[in-house]
C-alpha cells in the first residue's frame, strides 16, 4: 500500500515523507518507478540505456557510464515497482507466516537498494539543483580563449573537459575546472564542423571530407576514414546498449544490446550517410583509409564525318527561241564622213 500511495506524491512530498522515519526513507528512496515518473514529469534528462561492459576498457568510459545492471527485484517488490496495484491487491489479506516473511524480505531489499542508491532520484536531484541555481543566479560564468579570429563551429562537453572544433582546422581541449587548454588536436586539412566524444575517444568531421578518431589522453590521431564527397556536417556515435523495456527487466529477460558493435554515423552535404565501426584508439591498430582513385576519363568522342563537297553549279542552258543580231557601227561612221 505504501508504494501505491507514493505514486500520488510530488517530489517535495516524497522528500518530506522520507524524513518521517528510516523505514519511510528506505521505501521512498528505493521506489524507482516513482522517481522515474517524477523525472519524466519534470522533463529532466532521461536515463541513458545501459552500455555494454566491453565499452569500459576500450573507449575509456567511466564506471557511471557503463554501470552494472541493478540487482534483480524480488517478485513482490518487482510487482510493486513496475506494475500498478489493482483493487484486489489492496484488499486486506490474512497475516500468514509466509506473507510476513515476504514483507520483511521486501523491506530488507528496499533498504539495501536505498543504500546502493536510486539512479532516477539522483538524476532528479541533479536537475532540480541545476534549476535552482539558474533561478537564484548562482551560476558561474567561464570563458575559454581560442585562437585569434577563429570561429567555434561545434562543442562537446564531458564531466571534466570541453572539446571545441574551430574553422581553422584545429580542435582544442579545455579543462572545465580551470579553463586552461589541455591539448590541441591537429591533423585536419579543413575546418572542423562535427564532433562526438565517448569517454577518452574523440571523433571529428571536417570540410576535408574525412572522419578522424583521436585519443583524448595523448592527442594522437589513430584512425582516418574517407568516402564522403563533401563536408562532413554531423556525427553520432552509437554504442551497444541494453534496449529492454522496464517490463522486460522486471520479467528478468536477458539483455538485448543494439547495435551489435560500436558505430560512427556521419552525415555529409552530399546527402549521404556513412557508417563505420568505431575503433578503439588504445586497442585497435592505427588505420588510414586512402581515398579511392578517381575513375579514368571517358575516351574522346570520334570526329564527325567529313561533309561531301557541294556539286558545281550547272551552266545555264541556251534558249532555243532566242535570236541574236549584230551590226557594225564603222559603216555608219564612214557614210557620215563621205557626205560631209
Amino acid at each position: 500500500v505504501a508504494h501505491h500511495v507514493l505514486r500520488f506524491m510530488d517530489a517535495r512530498t516524497l522528500c518530506r515523507a522520507a524524513c518521517v522515519s528510516r523505514r519511510w526513507r528506505a521505501v521512498a528512496d528505493a521506489n524507482r518507478a516513482v522517481w522515474r515518473a517524477r523525472l519524466a514529469d519534470a522533463r529532466y534528462e532521461p536515463e541513458p540505456p545501459r552500455t555494454h561492459a566491453l565499452c569500459l576498457p576500450h573507449f575509456g568510459l567511466g564506471a557511471a557510464s557503463c554501470a552494472t545492471p541493478p540487482a534483480p527485484l524480488l517478485p513482490s517488490a518487482a510487482r510493486l515497482a513496475d506494475a500498478e496495484l489493482s483493487v484486489a491487491q489492496l484488499a486486506p489479506r490474512p497475516a500468514t507466516a509466509a506473507a510476513v516473511a515476504a514483507a520483511r524480505a521486501a523491506l530488507r531489499h528496499a533498504q539495501a537498494a536505498a543504500r546502493e542508491g536510486n539512479p532516477f532520484k539522483a538524476r532528479f536531484a541533479r536537475g532540480y539543483q541545476l534549476d535552482r541555481r539558474w533561478a537564484e543566479g548562482r551560476s558561474r560564468h567561464l570563458s575559454f580563449a581560442c585562437a585569434f579570429g577563429a570561429v567555434v563551429t561545434c562543442v562537446e562537453i564531458t564531466p571534466t573537459h570541453m572539446v571545441a572544433g574551430l574553422d581553422t582546422r584545429d580542435i582544442f581541449v579545455f579543462d572545465l575546472a580551470t579553463g586552461a587548454v589541455v591539448r590541441r588536436l591537429v591533423g585536419h586539412d579543413g575546418g572542423v564542423w562535427a564532433l562526438a566524444v565517448v569517454g577518452s575517444t574523440v571523433v571529428s568531421g571536417s570540410t576535408d571530407r574525412t572522419v578522424r578518431v583521436w585519443d583524448l589522453d595523448d592527442g594522437r590521431c589513430t584512425h582516418v576514414f574517407t568516402g564522403q564527397s563533401s563536408t562532413v556536417r554531423c556525427l553520432h556515435v552509437l554504442l551497444p546498449s541494453d534496449m529492454r523495456t522496464p517490463a522486460e527487466r522486471a520479467r528478468g529477460a536477458p539483455p538485448r544490446f543494439e547495435p551489435s558493435e560500436p558505430m560512427i554515423v556521419a552525415g555529409s552535404r552530399d546527402t549521404t550517410l556513412k557508417v563505420w565501426r568505431l575503433p578503439s584508439p588504445k586497442h585497435d591498430a592505427p588505420y588510414v583509409q586512402r581515398p579511392a582513385a578517381p575513375p579514368p576519363p571517358p575516351p574522346p568522342p570520334p570526329p564527325p564525318p567529313a561533309a561531301a563537297p557541294a556539286p558545281a553549279p550547272a551552266p545555264p542552258a541556251a534558249a532555243e527561241s532566242m535570236a541574236v543580231d549584230g551590226e557594225d557601227d564603222d559603216d555608219d561612221d564612214d557614210e557620215a564622213v563621205g557626205e560631209h
